[in-house]
């Protein structure tokens, strides 16, 4: 079936990294005008260059760009989670700027907020 045939290609190209080195080795007959597959070789390679372009190139960068877009966000995540720590307190939810402004007019700002408020 069509089905079984497409696993086994792409089975073959990316174990042996090509699919032309799982396919048996046809003649060279270019040369010959009175064989009717003279141009069997063309074909293969056509279809072996076109599997070349198809899957190792353009289906393996959407996967490699699916993994690193994934990656970029949770490291987007990360980044909002850090920037929430250390910019806000924990206990009171106030923001750094907020008991920054504060602390100018007499207390110590954030950091004298952190230390000596919830402690």
């Amino acid at each position: 079936s069509i089905w079984k045939c497409s696993l086994v290609v792409l089975d073959m190209g990316f174990r042996k990294g090509d699919v032309g080195e799982g396919l048996d080795d046809i003649p060279w007959l270019l040369e010959d005008n009175t064989n009717p597959q003279q141009f069997r070789i063309l074909y293969r390679m056509i279809y072996t260059l076109l599997f070349f372009i198809l899957v190792t190139t353009i289906l393996m960068n959407i996967i490699f760009g699916v993994i690193i877009d994934t990656f970029a966000e949770l490291r987007a995540k990360k980044d909002v989670i850090d920037r929430d720590i250390s910019g806000r307190c924990f206990i009171c939810g106030i923001d750094r700027f907020v008991l920054d402004q504060v602390g100018e007019a007499g207390s110590g700002g954030f950091e004298d907020h952190i230390e000596n408020d919830h402690n």
